[in-house]
């Protein structure tokens, strides 16, 4: 088990790559403006918060900044080294029964409302598996941002 104290670090330093992060982009950017490594933790550390408090459903019902295609989280998951939440999120993007649900908020929600209320669902199933992945998330964006410090800010 980690001590308050790494976890407190841990925490600290992601708000500090996020902090830089955030002037080096425009208003309303859809993060094309930044490295390719700053814009994996920013989905990575954008989403992790809404998945904790309301699964992948909350992951879904919102539309990101360039509607970029859910790939490109599943992506960035993998290049942080959160192998399992990288498949988590493709297999749910999987259910959906139309193509780029990324593009259809409107239909992405009829679709969770209609057919992944129930807590035994497949999508229900993934979203309480990648809720239970957010520490090792963390944990492992902690360390993608350590590695690449410089890129963030961070000396």
């Amino acid at each position: 088990m980690e001590s308050i104290d790494s976890l407190y670090d841990a925490d600290r330093l992601l708000d500090r790559a996020f902090q830089h992060c955030l002037t080096l982009l425009s208003p309303n950017s859809d993060l094309s403006e930044i490295l390719p490594v700053q814009r994996h933790f920013l989905r990575v550390y954008a989403c992790q918060p809404l998945v904790e408090i309301g699964g992948l459903q909350y992951f879904f019902e919102s539309d990101w900044p360039g509607l970029p295609p859910y790939s490109e989280f599943a992506n960035a998951f993998h290049l942080i080294g959160a192998a399992e939440a990288s498949s988590l999120v493709s297999k749910a993007v999987a259910l959906f029964s139309f193509p780029d649900p990324h593009l259809s908020r409107l239909r992405r929600v009829e679709f969770l409302r209609a057919s992944c209320v129930e807590p035994d669902t497949e999508m229900a199933v993934l979203s309480s598996k990648m809720m239970d992945q957010s520490d090792d998330v963390y944990s492992k964006l902690a360390v993608y941002v350590g590695r690449q410090s410089e890129l963030f800010g961070i000396a």
